[in-house]
């Protein structure tokens, strides 16, 4: 039988760190509904895929969470597509569409994101290189640097 703790994978989106509480996935199909005027049988049809939708929670916590999330949303904010790695999909690239931070008063060290995220086509996540992924999380820890000497 499969342990999980041993098997997941430590999240991060540009080489920042992260836990993840979370993870949805929507998919689907578009469709025309082709509906005639005093009709009672319409027509559908199939126009392809929808752009799939994918929504985690994601968290830091502890001492430093002020400093992971700073640098979450700096890495979140880059322009393009980033290096996102989850616990159990592995590394994708994706391109982050919103975030909502959140934090409560009585949960002090927990910092709470909800992402909604586009992975890139498998195909693109395949020319993906070593050297190109190198660069993605050199650009990600780059801006979590700069976000974080405006701090001090």
């Amino acid at each position: 039988m499969r342990y999980w703790p041993d098997s997941l994978r430590r999240a991060s989106f540009n080489g920042v760190p992260f836990w993840v509480d979370y993870e949805s996935l929507s998919g689907g199909k578009r469709l025309a509904k082709h509906e005639v005027a005093g009709g009672y049988v319409s027509e559908t049809e199939e126009l392809g895929l929808t752009t799939p939708g994918h929504d985690i929670t994601a968290y830091v916590i502890g001492d430093d969470s002020s400093t992971y999330a700073i640098a979450l949303r700096a890495v979140f904010d880059l322009p393009g597509k980033g290096a996102l790695i989850l616990p159990v999909d592995g590394l994708m690239m994706a391109t982050v569409e919103r975030y909502y931070r959140s934090r409560a008063k009585d949960r002090m060290g927990y910092i709470a994101f909800d992402i909604s995220y586009v992975p890139q086509p498998v195909s693109a996540t395949l020319g993906l290189s070593l050297g190109n992924l190198d660069s993605v999380v050199a650009a990600g820890f780059s801006a979590a640097q700069s976000a974080l000497s405006g701090l001090f």
